[in-house]
């Protein structure tokens, strides 16, 4: 695999001059738009259903067809609205996210490719947005219901991975904190993962080098995931061991029956220096394994426990590394230099897994 040719770094001064005064007209024009698409939003609630998003994740017919049933012909209209308003918001956002990430790469040396980001997120809004029309005329429901939720899966992943290199590329100019609090020894041999991580890190962004990069990665995504995670991603909450207090970590997991599995990540950035590190959510588990995990088809409560027992190791490394959902091409995008690709996406999931901690979660 060949590296993106990258620029040399650039350290911006301070929002001055031209590029500062478009950043700020875009924030302004962005909050704008926003606050008239609240209102819509509002408007919709108001009928006694529920809001757009739910509408632009619908996927099937009977559930399109059941929520423009709750919006009423007063819904309808307000949603129809909402949607052709919503060519001049992708405008707005475009120009507004496009702007934060060509700051955010010139502060980090890489070439344009990750306004691709944006770019891609545009189309699928503008691809969502002709469907869900087609779908309140009543045309063809099911085949555009579809595609809306592809699409609007694809906006939310490309979206969330630059808001994610955003705030990684500002984190990365600061000084590193080392690995999460409370770290000890994992479940991989500390030179073996070392050695990986030597092996892999030049192809990795350096975007999470430190356990709070990853943190604040993890809370930028978690409003979205919260609301309705895509397929192959959640929200996990663990008891925090020392206050007691729920902590809530966006990971990705893999459902089979009534066990779910995932890893505790060690970056190859950080793993060169600390391939002890364990993530914190891992360390809460530890002291109390019962957990909440929301993911697509729910909230559940479960039992975590690391994996030890070969047989159920290669299991797990088999649905982890082996399945490729959409949301994938973004986190690969977020993480490996150069554009996703399916077998990029594999490699890198195989180095979580083999570096980091599997866990599985029993569903009660």
């Amino acid at each position: 695999m060949t590296d993106t040719p990258r620029e040399p770094p650039h350290h911006p001064a301070p929002l001055t001059g031209i590029r500062g005064a478009r950043i700020r007209d875009s924030t302004i024009a962005f909050l704008g738009y926003t606050a008239l698409m609240l209102v819509l939003e509002r408007r919709l609630r108001g009928t006694g259903g529920p809001g757009i998003i739910p509408f632009e994740l619908a996927r099937t017919a009977a559930r399109a067809e059941s929520i423009m049933t709750r919006w009423g012909p007063r819904g309808r209209r307000a949603a129809r609205t909402s949607l052709w308003l919503d060519f001049g918001y992708m405008a707005t956002y475009g120009v507004f996210v496009g702007l934060h990430v060509d700051r955010a790469r010139r502060m980090l040396g890489h070439s344009p490719t990750p306004l691709l980001m944006v770019a891609g997120a545009v189309a699928g809004d503008a691809v969502e947005g002709l469907s869900l029309l087609k779908v309140l005329s009543g045309s063809r429901i099911a085949v555009n219901a579809r595609r809306a939720h592809l699409a609007a899966s694809t906006k939310f992943a490309l979206l969330i991975a630059a808001g994610g290199y955003v705030v990684a590329a500002r984190v990365g100019e600061r000084p590193g904190d080392g690995s999460a609090p409370g770290s000890t020894a994992g479940s991989a041999p500390p030179l073996s993962v070392r050695d990986a991580a030597l092996a892999e890190v030049s192809s990795h962004r350096r975007l999470l080098r430190t356990g709070r990069d990853g943190r604040l990665l993890s809370a930028a995504m978690l409003p979205l995931l919260e609301r309705r995670p895509p397929a192959g991603y959640g929200v996990l909450t663990t008891t925090g061991r020392r206050t007691g207090i729920p902590r809530s970590k966006c990971v990705r997991v893999i459902r089979r029956g009534d066990r779910v599995y995932l890893v505790a990540l060690r970056p190859p950035h950080l793993a060169v220096s600390r391939p002890d590190a364990v993530q914190a959510w891992v360390l809460n588990m530890r002291a109390d394994p019962r957990v909440r995990l929301r993911i697509g088809d729910g909230t559940f409560g479960g039992v975590a426990a690391e994996i030890t027992d070969e047989p159920d190791l290669a299991r797990a490394r088999a649905a982890i590394c082996d399945t490729v959902y959409p949301f994938d091409y973004g986190e690969c995008l977020l993480h490996l230099r150069g554009m996703p690709t399916r077998s990029k996406i594999r490699r890198l999931h195989r180095y979580w897994f083999d570096t980091g901690i599997p866990v599985a979660i029993r569903l009660n």
